[in-house]
């Protein structure tokens, strides 16, 4: 949670509409209740920062990203087939790149 006036986190979600949250949150935490500010942190500030849903959705993440100037993706991803879902992450970031280029995707 960092220390108060000086998380990069709470300052970028309060910068997107999310500051009642982020305090509401970091209070629960500080106190020592963390399964309820687990709990209170709201489903988009997961769905808006990380790439969650079917093909279709996280290739227009991927699109938005790309038009909003980002060139690079971090992707943690765990479980036994997390080699099949970067394979799958890495597919559907050339199909991307190949909308731009206009070239075939493989």
């Amino acid at each position: 949670m960092g220390a108060p006036g000086k998380n990069l986190y709470n300052r970028a979600f309060s910068a997107q509409g999310y500051s009642d949250d982020v305090a509401a949150v970091y209070e629960l935490w500080q106190a020592g209740k963390r399964q309820e500010a687990a709990a209170r942190v709201p489903f988009d500030i997961g769905f808006k920062t990380n790439l969650l849903g079917p093909p279709e959705v996280i290739r227009e993440r991927i699109r938005l990203y790309r038009d909003a100037g980002i060139t690079t993706l971090q992707a943690k991803v765990t479980g036994p087939e997390r080699l099949d879902t970067v394979a799958q992450l890495v597919d559907l970031v050339r199909e991307v790149d190949a909308e731009r280029a206009g070239t075939p995707t493989r």
